[in-house]
C-alpha cells in the first residue's frame, strides 16, 4: 500500500485531469510535450480515432489546447484526450447541423444534414458540391467554369469559360433522345464525317478533300433553305451535270452548256 500524504493525494487528484496548450511536437515519434501552468510535461502520446489494421493520422499542433488524462495523477503518464477550441483557434462553424472541418490553408470541408449538403472548397475558390435534398452535383472552378449534374433527371449543364480539349484514344458514341444543339462561329471536323437522317445547316457547310479525294458525304434528303454556292466544283443528279448538261434543241441537234 502506497504511503501517500495528503499532500501528494491532493496533488495527484489535481494532476489527474488538466488543460495545456501543446508547445512541442515530434512528427516522427507521433508526441507532444505539454505546458500546463507552471509544468512541461514529458513526451506524451494523444488520443486518435483507429489505430489498428485500419489507423488515422492528424497530429495536434504547437499552440493547441489539449486535455490531458494523467493515472495516479502522473503527468509523465499523460495521454492527451483530445483539443479544446479557444480564442486562438475559435470553433469553424456556428449551427449544430454542420460538421465542418477547416484548414490552416483555407481549405474548408463540411456536411450539413439540415439540407443534405457535402462540400469542399479550396483556397483558389474551387467548390465540389453534392445536394441529396435536389439531387445536384456541382463542379465550380476558380476560373469560372461550371458544371452541374442533375441525378433525377440525368441532365448536365457545363458553362466552361476556356477551352475544351479531348483525345478519345478509340471511339465516341453518343445517343441523343431529342435533338443537339451547337452554336459557335466556327466548326472544325478532322475527318470523315457520317449523317444518317436529315441534316439542318443555318450556316454555311465546307468541306476539306479526305485522302480519296471526297468531301462531305450525305446519306438522306437534303433540304437548303438558302442559295447554293460553288466556286470550283459541280453538282450531278444520275451522272447528270449541272454545269456541263445539255438539252435537245429545238431544230436538231444539243444546246451547249448552261452560261
Amino acid at each position: 500500500m502506497n504511503n501517500w500524504s495528503l499532500a501528494d493525494l491532493e496533488r495527484r487528484l489535481a494532476n489527474m485531469i488538466r488543460y495545456g496548450v501543446i508547445e512541442q511536437l515530434d512528427e516522427q515519434a507521433a508526441k507532444v510535450r505539454v505546458r500546463s501552468g507552471g509544468i512541461l510535461s514529458d513526451w506524451l502520446k494523444w488520443r486518435t480515432q483507429r489505430a489498428g489494421p485500419d489507423s488515422d493520422w492528424w497530429a495536434p499542433e504547437p499552440g493547441e489546447q489539449v486535455i490531458m488524462l494523467s493515472p495516479s495523477g502522473e503527468t509523465n503518464q499523460a495521454l492527451i484526450l483530445g483539443s479544446i477550441n479557444s480564442n486562438r483557434f475559435p470553433c469553424p462553424a456556428t449551427r449544430k447541423t454542420i460538421h465542418r472541418i477547416t484548414y490552416q490553408d483555407g481549405t474548408t470541408k463540411e456536411y450539413d444534414r439540415e439540407s443534405s449538403t457535402d462540400r469542399i472548397t479550396y483556397p483558389d475558390g474551387t467548390v465540389i458540391e453534392y445536394n441529396a435534398t435536389a439531387g445536384k452535383y456541382m463542379l465550380s472552378f476558380y476560373g469560372g467554369t461550371t458544371v452541374e449534374v442533375n441525378a433525377g433527371s440525368g441532365d448536365v449543364l457545363a458553362d466552361i469559360t476556356g477551352s475544351l480539349t479531348a483525345t478519345i484514344a478509340k471511339s465516341l458514341a453518343a445517343e441523343v433522345g431529342t435533338e443537339a444543339t451547337i452554336t459557335s462561329p466556327v466548326i472544325n471536323l478532322n475527318g470523315i464525317v457520317n449523317v444518317n437522317g436529315p441534316l439542318n445547316l443555318s450556316g454555311p457547310l465546307s468541306a476539306a478533300p479526305g485522302p480519296s479525294g471526297g468531301g462531305a458525304k450525305l446519306k438522306g434528303n437534303f433540304e437548303v433553305d438558302g442559295g447554293v454556292s460553288l466556286n470550283n466544283g459541280d453538282i450531278t443528279a444520275d451522272g447528270v451535270s449541272l454545269k456541263s448538261h445539255s438539252h435537245p434543241g429545238d431544230s436538231g441537234g444539243n444546246t451547249g452548256p448552261p452560261n
